[in-house]
């Protein structure tokens, strides 16, 4: 799943222009290798909310990624459909093997979407920070923030990557750029 050219665009470092959070959606990246030793990557979806329900999420979000995680599915998808709110989307790698890059952004994309998407943190344990502040350990957990594009037709499907690390067969890591499409909004 690499691109023909690299998604190069970083995404703001604060939210995009006019975003209202109304939504959460917690999903996990997972990774199988099919027969001809391809990498496949798809999502499993812990969880999708109502901003108004944190309190469920404060709660929630562990015991339900703990339960989903003893569970052997896999979701060949990787669309994540930001319904017509403003949504925060946190994304945990599953597997010791997978983890986000340090080197490059986690999330990037191919045009500037500057004004749709920001925010991206990385989670160190206790804190979402920023890429350049997270340090040198293996980083799990990131959430960015998506505006819904309520001008955006089926044709408009706003592009970006994911940015990973990958334990090959031989026990290296390698980067991986991964793209899925973001359909903003939904048909």
């Amino acid at each position: 799943m690499a691109t023909l050219a690299p998604s190069l665009h970083r995404i703001r470092n604060d939210e995009p222009r006019f975003f209202i959070e109304r939504a959460h959606i917690f999903l996990q990246l997972q990774y199988r290798i099919d027969d001809d030793g391809e990498y496949e990557f798809g999502y499993r979806k812990v969880a999708q909310t109502a901003a108004a329900n944190d309190g469920f999420v404060a709660r929630g979000i562990e015991q339900l990624r703990r339960s989903l995680q003893e569970q052997e599915r896999f979701g060949s998808s990787l669309d994540i459909r930001i319904k017509d709110r403003d949504t925060v989307v946190q994304v945990d790698t599953f597997g010791p093997h997978l983890s986000w890059s340090l080197i490059r952004d986690a999330v990037t994309t191919l045009d500037d979407h500057s004004d749709l998407y920001g925010e991206l943190r990385y989670f160190d344990g206790s804190n979402w920070v920023r890429r350049e502040d997270f340090g040198g350990r293996v980083c799990t957990r990131i959430r960015f923030k998506a505006k819904f594009n309520d001008g955006a037709s089926d044709y408009e499907r706003h592009k970006f990557s994911y940015n990973v690390r990958l334990r090959d067969p031989d026990g290296n890591f390698v980067e991986h750029e991964i793209d899925p499409d973001i359909k903003n909004p939904s048909v």
